[in-house]
């Protein structure tokens, strides 16, 4: 038993290299502000760190910072609190970042031994989450996606315990605990609180449910009435409504004839993200979708089918109940979303192939020619599937990474001299849009915030309305008595308008009347917004603007 722990802890450790490579070659963060959440963390942490309170530093007038729970940002607090000076202190915080690595590494392999899974198996199942891209690529971010992958993990085996009949009710309430946590960390964890309850009640461990309930309940209740008592009065803004609240947000997009196609363009989406999450790919081709389409199959089955097999887990209860929030909510569900769900998923793929391979065992000693033939036939398409799944992984790690990383690096080089240029030509007091407005906060002092996109019109498919409200951002610049404007050539890559739609939006947007150009540098334009008096007198040669280093 030692000797195979110690090789266990030497296997975790090897699994652990890529990830640690990555995140050291990224560790002054380039990517921050790729996702807008992570440097909104960044920025709130500061504050906490600084006994500021909980707030949006970045945004005029720093509102409290309402939207996203707080624990994931009292976290990066401590690379504030261990270096006070920016970006020296990134490194402490990708080492923050990181460090849920080895734990949901851990917590994963513990459920697959729940499971019954033999332990060469487990073992191929943990190798699979630390190669696999998303998860390298995740652990580097200042995202909460590992970290609250790891707290649901904890309380699902917590709860398998607390539901034995010799635990006591103290075991259920650690795991409530550990649900507060979680929630506190995202708010997607409050399906936990019904399906941990409901776990240990199709148990008949009523105490274990009442102590997990009363455990989880208190830190739920209290950042909900934390937030409500300092929500901002949004009065319809949807720039502050965005930064602000979720659900206001979402009720600002989603309307109740919208629900359908919003439900059907999120499964279709989580069909094949779910697919790729397993199997690595990043293209849109036709085969990657059936293949994605064909994984994600094997997983949903072979999940269904180890819970009738093993039992159900407090992961399988809430996995619906979480996939049920996503497919309503206003942003499609990639890959990220379904991070805390990779463990369980890829347990289920490994089942369902478990149980096709011992049915192609079946059908290679069969008497019937003809089922051997199909036998070999199957047997060979599921080579040549592991050998798409080795390949793009390999991918993933030796190609895709590296070329992300220096896409970040050379994006970031842009912005940079513009950050610079700014605090040395623009006002203290200025207030920026920028599409990453907190890294422009973090480089350089000034407050600003970005136009967000509106997702019910991509749902409804409206391009020109999608692209009209974009246009408008020297309105909406103005409402927010912001004074300059800062495009990058970067902007809305996030899926905020698609590819044509974009490119057509940028052109317009710097050809814009109203905007009088005053740095240019490589990809990256600072503009002032001229006062609405003089707009419609706009000048037809601007003065020249100063050319900044690329």
């Amino acid at each position: 038993m030692t000797l195979t722990r110690a090789l266990g802890g030497l296997l975790l450790l090897l699994l652990l290299i890529p990830s640690a490579w990555f995140a050291w070659s990224v560790r002054d963060q380039p990517q921050l502000g790729a996702f807008h959440d992570d440097s909104l963390y960044y920025v709130a942490a500061r504050s906490l760190a600084q006994g500021e309170g909980y707030r949006i530093a970045s945004f005029p007038g720093a509102p409290y910072q309402t939207k996203y729970p707080p624990a994931f940002a009292g976290l990066l607090s401590l690379a504030w609190r261990l270096e006070p000076r920016f970006p020296q202190n990134l490194v402490w915080a990708t080492l923050l970042a990181w460090l849920a690595v080895p734990v949901f590494l851990l917590l994963s392999w513990r459920l697959f031994a729940d499971f019954g899974f033999p332990r060469w198996l487990e073992a191929v199942l943990c190798a699979a989450l630390a190669l696999n891209p998303w998860v390298v690529n995740c652990s580097a971010r200042l995202i909460t996606e590992l970290w609250f992958a790891s707290e649901l993990l904890a309380v699902s085996l917590l709860l398998a315990r607390a539901a034995r009949p010799e635990a006591r009710w103290p075991l259920a309430a650690a795991a409530g605990a550990l649900g507060g946590l979680a929630a506190l960390t995202r708010t997607a964890a409050l399906p936990m609180l019904l399906a941990g309850a409901a776990f240990l009640l199709l148990r008949r461990r009523r105490t274990q449910a009442a102590a997990f309930a009363l455990a989880m309940l208190p830190a739920v209740a209290a950042w909900q009435w934390w937030a409500a008592a300092r929500a901002t009065a949004a009065g319809g803004d949807v720039i502050t409504t965005y930064y602000t609240s979720y659900l206001g947000f979402h009720f600002l997009n989603v309307t109740a004839g919208l629900l359908p196609k919003l439900f059907w363009v999120n499964l279709t989406t989580l069909v094949s993200e779910t697919g790729s999450l397993l199997a690595f790919s990043f293209n849109d081709t036709t085969f990657r979708l059936q293949f994605s389409r064909l994984v994600a199959a094997g997983a949903i089955v072979g999940t269904v089918r180890l819970a009738r097999r093993q039992g159900l887990s407090p992961m399988h209860l809430f996995a619906p109940l979480y996939i049920g929030m996503l497919l309503g909510w206003h942003f499609p569900p990639v890959d990220r979303l379904l991070l805390p769900l990779a463990p369980l998923l890829a347990a289920g793929l490994a089942f369902e192939l478990q149980h096709l391979c011992r049915m192609l065992g079946l059908s290679l000693r069969s008497p019937l020619r003809s089922q051997r033939v199909a036998g070999r036939a199957v047997a060979a398409a599921l080579a040549a599937a592991g050998a798409v799944v080795l390949v793009t992984t390999w991918w993933g790690l030796t190609a895709f990474l590296p070329a992300l990383t220096r896409a970040w690096r050379q994006e970031f080089a842009a912005r940079a001299a513009s950050y610079r240029w700014i605090v040395d030509n623009l006002p203290r007091d200025a207030r920026i849009l920028a599409y990453q407005d907190p890294v422009l906060h973090l480089y350089t002092g000034r407050q600003g915030c970005r136009i967000p996109a509106m997702p019910g019109h991509i749902y409804r498919g409206d391009m020109a309305a999608a692209r009209a409200h974009f246009l408008r951002f020297v309105d909406l610049a103005r409402a927010r008595g912001l004074d300059y404007v800062l495009l990058t050539a970067s902007d809305l890559a996030m899926g905020e308008l698609p590819q044509a739609e974009r490119k057509r939006w940028f052109d317009r947007a710097r050809s814009h009347p109203e905007l009088q150009l005053l740095y240019s540098g490589a990809g990256v334009w600072v503009y002032r917004v001229r006062p609405a008096a003089s707009a419609s007198a706009a000048v037809i040669s601007p003065p020249a603007a100063r050319r900044g280093r690329s």
